[in-house]
């Protein structure tokens, strides 16, 4: 990974969703997705090695709980200071926990030499399990289409399968309703295994 460092900051943009291709997996695969990285709003971290957890931000407690998987996952004894500069508002649909928990990742993978890619520290952190698009976005940018898992098989980063640069003078115009927020997380996850299959003709 070029050897280690004892600080860095950490760029990385939201992504928009466009959606699940298949839901039903009757070729053998199972989802699918297409998305696109957006240069605003960002998560822009100051991360520096440090023998204790130490957190500046609003939701420190999210960062927190992220940085502690990783420091077991990675039996990792020492800690790192976290100060978020940007964040991406959390629990609209920006991506904000996967480029949180990839950005935080590298930031130990950089630090305490782990020799980890972004992909395999998405399994690590369960991320990735239905849509690539936010794992590939950290990665590479741009317009993203990925080929979904195998069914049966959730625990990999669905394969790239097509990248292109976005036009830089397109523009998103994004409305968010003042209501409650969907699911996130764990509970998302469980809602997409709860729901039944949709009709084939529909697929």
């Amino acid at each position: 990974m070029g050897g280690r460092l004892l600080r860095l900051k950490i760029s990385t943009p939201a992504r928009l969703h466009f959606g699940i291709i298949d839901m039903r997996g009757d070729l053998g695969r199972i989802h699918g997705s297409a998305g696109v990285s957006v240069q605003t709003p960002r998560l822009v971290l100051d991360v520096q090695q440090s023998s204790d957890t130490n957190v500046y931000a609003d939701q420190s407690g999210r960062v927190t709980k992220l940085i502690e998987i990783i420091r077991t996952a990675y039996n990792i004894q020492s800690s790192i200071s976290v100060k978020v500069i940007q964040e991406i508002p959390e629990h609209i649909g920006f991506g904000s926990g996967t480029q949180l928990a990839l950005s935080l990742g590298m930031a130990f993978n950089k630090i305490y030499d782990l020799n980890q890619s972004p992909e395999q520290i998405a399994v690590h952190l369960k991320r990735g399990r239905v849509s690539g698009i936010g794992t590939h976005g950290f990665i590479k940018g741009g317009f993203i289409v990925d080929g979904g898992h195998r069914v049966g098989n959730p625990n990999t980063v669905p394969p790239l399968i097509y990248r292109q640069d976005f036009p830089e003078d397109w523009r998103f115009l994004i409305c968010v309703p003042d209501i409650k927020k969907g699911l996130s997380g764990e509970q998302e996850q469980k809602a997409f295994q709860q729901l039944e299959p949709p009709n084939a003709d529909t697929v």
